[in-house]
């Protein structure tokens, strides 16, 4: 029931895909199209593969690290579209942790995505994402610069990724937060 309940939660979650993100990534698009075709037939696969990852992952419990930075890559190339020097991501893992290693699906993905909602960036002041790893967790950080959102964060996607990870891992998820970083520790699974 717990793990039905969870996998209820994350379903609608998914379903709460982020028009905002789509729209603007029309106008993007919009631009292009005037500017390079090549650029605009690029950026319209990368749209297509972000979407049809969040809808096709909703049977799979976990997936390779690799698989799920295909998508972050994808996601990162519509982004950086939209911010060009604004933004930056490191992926610094092993090929062991790459392909030996699964996480839950979309849990990188919408760390990224947490990271670029909650923050301002502008290019004397970038925000830097960094995919790094130890020998137990795989680590997202990102600086912090706080944006002021018109609601306030529910945290439900946090909350969602802890409660999954407790149903397929021994170890928890663990957060960290301080004026300069904010930190996620997702614990590999075998």
């Amino acid at each position: 029931q717990k793990k039905e309940s969870i996998a209820a939660q994350y379903t609608a979650l998914k379903n709460q895909i982020d028009p905002h993100f789509f729209f603007n990534s029309l106008s993007v698009l919009s631009s292009l199209i005037y500017e390079s075709t090549e650029l605009s037939v690029s950026y319209v696969s990368h749209l297509s593969k972000h979407y049809r990852y969040i809808l096709e992952m909703q049977t799979d419990s976990l997936i390779t690290v690799d698989k799920e930075l295909e998508y972050v890559d994808s996601y990162f190339f519509l982004i950086k579209m939209r911010h060009q020097d604004y933004i930056s991501l490191t992926v610094n893992l092993s090929g062991l942790t790459r392909t030996g290693c699964k996480i839950l699906p979309q849990s990188l993905l919408m760390l990224m995505e947490n990271a670029v909602k909650h923050n301002i960036f502008k290019k004397d002041n970038q925000l830097i994402i960094e995919i790094t790893e130890d020998d137990e967790y795989i680590i997202v950080r990102n600086n912090v610069n706080k944006r002021k959102l018109l609601y306030e964060s529910t945290g439900i996607g946090l909350q969602n990724i802890s409660r999954r990870y407790a149903i397929e891992s021994n170890k928890d998820v663990l957060i960290e937060e301080s004026d300069d970083y904010f930190i996620v520790k997702l614990p590999k699974i075998s």
